[in-house]
């Protein structure tokens, strides 16, 4: 509960003393913190601790511990004062041999070597690099690559977050959102399409300036006008669209009040997480829409928020697969019927190759990134020192599991601070 909430040590200090007051006399609880860590600590997963060099230049390990000196950089070991206070202090899990995390799998375009090694010089390249591609990722290294049956794997949270945003930006005409606009419909006319939304010559106004291009000699802006569009809002319809979602009321933990995300005056949407743009255009989207846009427009936005519902369920068809793939790539055709070609990005794309990830690897809930965006939230919870938040993270993940590790044997009682399901105690009782 300390590394959770993030407890102060005073305020952990009074709660064990008065919950030390409130047990029966002679009990063992610990009364203070200090007494609790020493409980706690001989349960911690195995670890050591090195004095490092504060630009990790070195680790005082092996023919270094005994040095107060770093023999690189010649600077101090200790902090300066009578208790020898080290300047960084590094934590070290040794898992296992070979799995030391210094050398298995360094990060791209990065050789990692180990504190104290010299820097090697590059050698000259004899050969011709092949293709075009400029690095090669490390993950191609490691064993289970040769035998990786799925080695790519797209990420439907991020997808329809950026789908999400690229479609709000078009139909409610966000600055610098927007997909429509001068340069789009310059496009239109490059490619010889859609002449009745190309930007019309006004008088006194070149081709090149209608066309948004820039001259070197013009002074003063000249003003656009973009024929509106199948798919742009009038100011009385952008107003009903706002107001539908005003009223949006959702359970606690559903996901955020959409209502604190937009700004009706602005008509622009901000700060909306991915799990905010998956309720959007899964639940409230279709709805917003009625009754606001052309049938057939509103017919095609429809099927893709469908599809995205179908796809993030927990459970899917595999009969429906098919149709799906077939109904993706019909309404992308739709898509490029109305939308103007800026609107068709690869993340647009990626959604013909979605359903071969369902088919390798299951239901998009699987995997996508969400899981991970939630636990690095719990994680930042652990950070109370900022000026050492790796080692605050260390310390409460430590804690967390020791405790954890604790409740296992105390079936019988409940345990405090930890959540309870719901279902399996009413089916226990």
């Amino acid at each position: 509960m300390k590394a959770k909430h993030g407890w102060t040590d005073t305020s952990v200090d009074d709660i064990l003393e008065y919950v030390k007051d409130l047990l029966p006399a002679g009990n063992t609880c610990p009364g203070s913190l200090a007494e609790a860590k020493r409980i706690t600590c001989p349960l911690d997963l195995p670890h050591e601790k090195y004095h490092a060099r504060i630009n990790d230049c070195i680790m005082y390990r092996k023919e270094h511990v005994d040095k107060t000196k770093c023999p690189v950089c010649d600077a101090e070991r200790y902090k300066k004062g009578k208790k020898k206070a080290p300047r960084k202090v590094v934590w070290y899990f040794p898992l296992a041999p070979g799995c030391n995390g210094w050398k298995e799998c360094p990060p791209p375009g990065k050789i990692r070597q180990k504190p104290g090694e010299k820097k090697k010089k590059k050698a000259t390249v004899t050969t011709p690099l092949i293709g075009v591609w400029k690095r090669r990722s490390v993950f191609w290294d490691l064993p289970y690559w040769k035998i990786l049956d799925t080695p790519h794997c797209l990420d439907v949270m991020h997808i329809t977050k950026n789908v999400c945003e690229s479609l709000l930006g078009t139909l409610l005409n966000m600055p610098d959102r927007t997909k429509d606009g001068p340069k789009a419909r310059h496009d239109l006319k490059v490619l010889g399409i859609r002449e009745e939304l190309q930007i019309p010559a006004q008088e006194g106004q070149s081709e090149e300036e209608a066309d948004g291009g820039q001259k070197r000699k013009r002074i003063k802006q000249p003003d656009y006008y973009c024929p509106p569009s199948c798919f742009t809002f009038s100011p009385a319809e952008v107003d009903q669209f706002f107001n539908c979602l005003l009223g949006v009321r959702v359970p606690f933990g559903y996901s955020g009040l959409i209502s604190r995300y937009m700004d009706p005056k602005k008509r622009n949407f901000s700060g909306m997480k991915s799990h905010d743009c998956h309720v959007m255009m899964t639940q409230i989207l279709p709805v917003a829409i009625r009754g606001i846009m052309d049938d057939h427009v509103r017919a095609t936005l429809t099927g893709l928020c469908n599809f995205f519902d179908v796809i993030t369920r927990k459970s899917i068809s595999v009969k429906k697969l098919a149709r799906l793939q077939e109904e993706i790539v019909v309404i992308l055709c739709e898509l490029e019927m109305y939308f103007p070609p800026a609107f068709f990005d690869v993340m647009v794309h990626l959604l013909v190759h979605i359903m071969d990830d369902i088919v390798s690897l299951g239901p998009a809930f699987l995997h996508n990134m969400m899981p991970f965006e939630r636990m690095n939230g719990v994680i930042k919870g652990y950070v109370r020192n900022r000026s050492h938040p790796d080692g605050s993270i260390v310390q409460g993940w430590l804690t967390e599991e020791c405790i954890s590790f604790c409740t296992n044997y105390l079936d019988i009682e409940d345990p405090v601070g930890l959540p309870q399901n719901k279902h399996l105690r009413n089916r226990i009782k």
